[in-house]
């Protein structure tokens, strides 16, 4: 008697199963036709130049396109990095963007630091945002004056990993002439 109330017990379990799907899949309808009222896409993020001088004027652009059936107002914010570490957060102004209508939209910032920066942006809209994305640019030490040239090597991604590469190109060739040049030392048998 207590090996069919158990198989009873498995049975029930397993026709949840279906009903946990199907409330699932009503969730994801009623989601995706609220989506459909007011709905954007970010196209592209993108700068004017893939490199700057310090005191340059850095235009980024973000194309942000309204799939919805309302118009939204939208704007774009973003976090600016330099080197892994946050530098400042910037928003741009409000603009009306009609259901099918592409609108770019713009921040500007003036960097005063040489280095790799990284701005990470997405738009705000109708009490949504957009999925993120990311570009990168570099600004060299070349300021307005052009007198002082700065380097910057090693504060890059391709730049870290060159002394390690060549502090390991050391290490194989020591340990090849200490396996070349070792002296054999006879077996001693008790």
């Amino acid at each position: 008697m207590r090996g069919t109330n158990t198989c009873a017990r498995k049975l029930n379990r397993f026709w949840i199963l279906p009903w946990i799907f199907f409330a699932s899949f009503i969730v994801m309808i009623s989601a995706s036709v609220a989506l459909a009222e007011s709905a954007g896409v970010l196209n592209k993020l993108s700068v004017n130049k893939a490199s700057y001088n310090t005191g340059d004027l850095v235009k980024i652009t973000a194309e942000f396109e309204n799939v919805g059936d309302e118009e939204v107002t939208a704007m774009l914010k973003g976090e600016l990095y330099i080197s892994g570490r946050l530098l400042d957060v910037i928003n741009s102004d409000e603009m009306k963007v009609e259901p099918g209508e592409t609108k770019n939209l713009t921040v500007y910032f003036t960097p005063d630091q040489y280095g790799f920066y990284s701005f990470y942006g997405y738009v705000t809209y109708a009490g949504r945002t957009t999925l993120g994305r990311l570009i990168r640019f570099k600004v060299t030490g070349w300021g307005a004056d052009k007198k002082s040239p700065r380097t910057y090597i090693g504060t890059g991604p391709k730049d870290s990993i060159i002394p390690l590469v060549m502090s390991g190109l050391i290490a194989l060739i020591v340990a090849g002439f200490v396996l070349l040049f070792r002296k054999k030392i006879p077996a001693v048998e008790y």
